[in-house]
């Protein structure tokens, strides 16, 4: 339903829209990784030996998946505010997402 309300709220301008899906996509993916390195699964081997390297292999997987939707979601955020610095003082809203993410 909001999809759908977006696209039809963008309707006379396109562009808006591309930036504002790929980041609000991303933003659930990178959530949905933070929860699983959050609530981390569980499951029973026989092999005593065997489990801790499996969780070790486990963990690099999550770790690396959500490293690169962090990135993903962090470049949907940057062309999101190059999109709208068109209107406004790109360097001003640069320089405050810059001073926000890193201070």
């Amino acid at each position: 339903l909001v999809l759908s309300m977006l696209i039809l709220s963008t309707k006379f301008n396109k562009f808006r829209f591309v930036p504002l899906s790929r980041t609000f996509f991303f933003g659930i993916l990178f959530f949905c990784s933070f929860l699983i390195r959050i609530f981390p699964l569980s499951w029973d081997f026989p092999d005593p030996f065997f489990l801790p390297f499996f969780c070790f292999i486990l963990s690099c997987i999550r770790y690396c998946f959500s490293f690169f939707l962090f990135f993903f979601f962090f470049f949907g955020i940057l062309e999101f505010i190059f999109f709208f610095s068109f209107f406004f003082n790109r360097y001003l809203i640069l320089k405050c997402f810059l001073l926000f993410f890193f201070f």
